[in-house]
């Protein structure tokens, strides 16, 4: 697991191995930041849905508890990069990104 600077708070980033193990907790939320169409070819259950590209995704970024834990992911990790540096300028202070999407954690699960 590794540090980004995003200017003076941080965000973790994880590969999805470990990711796998770490999310399932009632106080985790795994965050999926891909589009519909993506989303709806194939997603891990029990995640949240909300597309990065989409109207809206900072209004509903704002309605989310800051206290909880996100792991948030895309399909190969750049969105979710860049949607968890987002989520620490808006307040939330554990962040984790999925290193490599849901592409690296599909290969990871063969």
């Amino acid at each position: 697991m590794g540090l980004f600077g995003i200017g003076d708070k941080p965000f973790q980033e994880m590969p999805a191995s470990e990711v796998s193990t770490a999310w399932p907790r009632a106080d985790a939320v795994l965050l999926d930041v891909r589009t519909e169409q993506e989303y709806h070819a194939g997603h891990v259950l029990g995640s949240l849905h909300i597309n990065m590209m989409g109207a809206g995704f900072q209004q509903r970024l704002e309605k989310l508890d800051k206290n909880k834990e996100y792991y948030v992911l895309c399909r190969s990790g750049n969105r979710s990069s860049a949607a968890a540096s987002l989520m620490i300028r808006k307040g939330f202070t554990k962040v984790t990104n999925l290193r490599g999407g849901i592409v690296k954690w599909q290969g990871e699960l063969k």
